[in-house]
């Protein structure tokens, strides 16, 4: 009798016994706590590291958390473990897709639909990655092959919809009305935009601007480019000039750098000089974009003015973008900094922004766009702009 007491005891000593169960992990997933579901996993398998089903488990909640090289760890300990089971492979293929790393997500799902065909996640997954890889034509046959299957399929529907054949140029127009407290009183400004994507990385534009500004008129012309670097980088430049003497500057030339560091996070990095002829203004400005979700965004930019002929200024800017619908985008944005646009004295300016774009049938499209801004002893400005997008 004492010998089944002592064994009774021993059996119930910390870590001797386990604390939670895998019903228990479920559970807590269930209710969308994640970190102590993964906790919950991650002690099973320190008793059972062979585990398949804690594994996927385990690396599932990784996943979802945005720890994806710990995930993408976990799922190859499953796949170490059942090498032919394929969720585990597309669960691996899954995290190197919202990792940002699409080269090896392909390959991964290629491999899952050579040994299952029908899977219908696989299917929605290789379209998700094909349109990142800016291969439309292929998504739409993935997406295609997972409504055939099962058109119940959750947002396909839409997946489609993006990845409809794009519509190759467009046309731009618009302006804004600008009110002053102040004598300016009513000023404003009208542009005309026309681009085209020459080929598959590479968009050209080029337009005319016309500032009704300090009481004077001044006429831009303008043209850039656009160009898909490579998967995660994004080039844009774009060069200006006026047509006859003003208070704008003569030429103006600006790039900046779109870089994709993870499936949440992106690096911002632009410059951009202003020629007031013998003079000059060059600006630096890097930032980050971070996507908690899709359809989210939250901007962080920060700049540093340098001018040859007064102090060097510095701003920061923060904006929120939130895709409501495929035909639905709003924004908001807020910005504070010492300003210096000629031929104004330098002056702290804060200014708040907000807006909405509006996706139409048949390629159409329309923006509205309102600012205020406080030029400190200087003016209050509120802004409101707007503009017809046209696609063909």
């Amino acid at each position: 009798m004492n010998r089944l007491i002592a064994l009774a005891c021993l059996l119930t000593l910390p870590g001797r016994a386990l604390a939670a169960t895998f019903q228990d992990g479920l559970a807590l997933k269930r209710q969308q706590r994640f970190t102590e579901a993964a906790a919950v996993f991650e002690e099973l398998l320190a008793h059972d590291p062979q585990d398949p089903d804690s594994l996927e488990q385990w690396a599932t909640l990784l996943g979802w958390q945005g720890r994806y090289d710990e995930a993408a760890a976990a799922w190859q300990r499953a796949l170490s473990v059942q090498p032919q089971t394929p969720r585990f492979g597309l669960g691996l293929a899954r995290v190197h897709y919202w990792k940002g790393a699409l080269r090896e997500s392909r390959a991964g799902v290629e491999e899952v639909l050579r040994h299952t065909p029908a899977d219908v996640d696989a299917l929605v997954l290789a379209g998700d990655v094909s349109l990142a890889q800016r291969d439309p034509a292929a998504a739409r046959e993935f997406y295609r092959r997972a409504r055939e299957l099962d058109p119940s399929t959750p947002g396909v529907e839409a997946k489609l919809a993006r990845a409809a054949p794009p519509l190759t140029r467009r046309i731009d127009v618009g302006g804004t009305v600008d009110h002053y407290d102040t004598a300016r009183n009513v000023e404003g400004s009208f542009f005309a935009q026309v681009g085209a994507k020459v080929s598959e990385p590479l968009v050209a534009s080029a337009g005319y601007e016309e500032l009704h500004w300090f009481g004077q008129v001044d006429h831009r012309i303008n043209a850039g480019f656009y160009l898909q670097a490579s998967e995660g980088l994004l080039l844009h430049a774009r060069g200006s000039f006026k047509t006859a003497p003003g208070f704008s500057s003569s030429w103006e030339v600006l790039a900046d750098a779109d870089l994709r560091l993870t499936r949440s996070l992106a690096g911002l990095f632009l410059v951009r000089h202003l020629g007031y002829g013998a003079e000059g203004v060059n600006i630096v400005a890097p930032g980050l974009r971070f996507e908690p979700r899709e359809g989210f965004a939250i901007i962080a930019q920060g700049g540093a003015v340098f001018s040859t002929v007064s102090a060097t200024t510095a701003y920061a800017l923060g904006r929120v973008e939130l895709q409501a619908s495929d035909a639905l985008r709003f924004y908001v944005g807020f910005s504070r900094g010492d300003e210096a646009q000629r031929p104004l004295a330098p002056a702290t300016s804060t200014t708040g922004t907000a807006g909405v774009v509006v996706a139409l049938p048949g390629g159409y499209g329309l923006r509205f766009d309102y600012a205020l801004e406080d030029r400190l002893h200087t003016h209050v400005r509120n802004s409101l702009g707007s503009a017809v997008t046209a696609r063909f």
